[in-house]
């Protein structure tokens, strides 16, 4: 039982993680570029001192480019998504903190529309 609900939650991060990725990779590469990663983690809730330690772990060699499975990894070694929301709501209620935190101006983010009651082939520009 135990086990089957640890499968579970690990499916729900993957698909979370999936679909959070896929909102900030808009051309589709399967990878983004730094500054796409950056716009992630701000979407996410990070503030701009935490990117610079996070983009160090997800790209290691500094490519300047983060794959899924790279945000994935570091995801589970923080413990999850849930854990990672955690640890935001945490930094947030710090009185400590003082980063700015949301979707950056000019980050490239893909959108969609309702379109004949479902979402749309194309985005929003």
């Amino acid at each position: 039982e135990h086990l089957r609900r640890v499968e579970a939650e690990l499916e729900r991060d993957h698909g979370s993680l999936a679909a959070i990725f896929d909102k900030f990779d808009p051309h589709h590469t399967g990878k983004l570029g730094t500054n796409e990663f950056k716009h992630l983690v701000s979407y996410i809730g990070f503030g701009q001192s935490m990117v610079e330690g996070m983009l160090a772990d997800v790209d290691p060699l500094g490519t300047g480019e983060v794959t899924e499975q790279a945000l994935e990894a570091f995801v589970g070694r923080v413990g999850g998504i849930r854990e990672m929301l955690k640890q935001v709501r945490n930094r947030m209620a710090s009185p400590e903190v003082d980063d700015e935190v949301g979707i950056i101006s000019g980050a490239e983010v893909r959108t969609h529309y309702r379109q004949d009651g479902g979402k749309s082939a194309g985005t929003l520009e």
